[in-house]
């Protein structure tokens, strides 16, 4: 019986995978997700989606993405407020498919609700039922319903040296400095940089 459970199980996945659009991989989505739109998504490699996402945009997602449990990401509202017409009833906005980018390295926390069109940005965290209504800076830290970046996720100088280890260009980090400190627009938050305390937890 258990074999029987396991066998339906991976060809189900299978089966959803081949509806997708570009699927790198390493991909991984949870039970109970839905993806409409399905044509219209792609991802890079070694991408997870938790259990219970809700994924209606055209959706592109790039490697080493982490979504946690129950993520909506829309790409757009229902119409409403039109004279002598039932809600319900009324056609679905022409823009509820707009594009939504989530950058390579970036998470999304539980319970996340995404509206597009926006980007989260490179190396971003998004916290645990935040709701995100516009682009988010790279390797930022963002919280709250409007969501908003609360801190840095290291200086601009160490940021452009994690980069660079990562295998990236020197071109390519400066050019993710710069883009953070424009969408921050002089904003002062706090650094945030746990490499020292998870060595020492994790050190061999």
């Amino acid at each position: 019986m258990r074999i029987a459970i396991s066998a339906f199980k991976v060809i189900k996945r299978y089966l959803f995978r081949k509806q997708l659009g570009k699927v790198g991989v390493n991909f991984f989505c949870g039970d109970d997700s839905r993806i409409l739109l399905a044509k219209s998504f792609s991802c890079g490699d070694n991408v997870f989606i938790g259990p219970g996402a809700y994924l209606v945009c055209i959706l592109d997602i790039e490697s080493n993405v982490m979504l946690g449990p129950k993520v909506t990401v829309l790409g757009g509202s229902h119409s409403f407020g039109v004279k002598g017409e039932l809600t319900r009833f009324l056609k679905p906005d022409p823009q509820a498919s707009r594009k939504v980018t989530l950058c390579n390295d970036s998470w999304i926390g539980a319970n996340v609700t995404i509206i597009g069109p926006l980007e989260v940005g490179h190396g971003a965290v998004v916290g645990a039922s935040s709701v995100v209504t516009k682009d988010v800076p790279p390797f930022t830290v963002n919280v709250g319903s409007p969501s908003k970046p609360i801190k840095k996720i290291f200086s601009d100088d160490i940021l452009r040296q994690h980069l660079i280890l990562l295998g990236f260009s020197e071109t390519y980090a400066t050019s993710i400095v710069a883009k953070r400190n424009d969408k921050l627009d002089g904003t002062s938050i706090s650094i945030l940089d746990n490499t020292e305390e998870y060595r020492n937890v994790f050190s061999d």
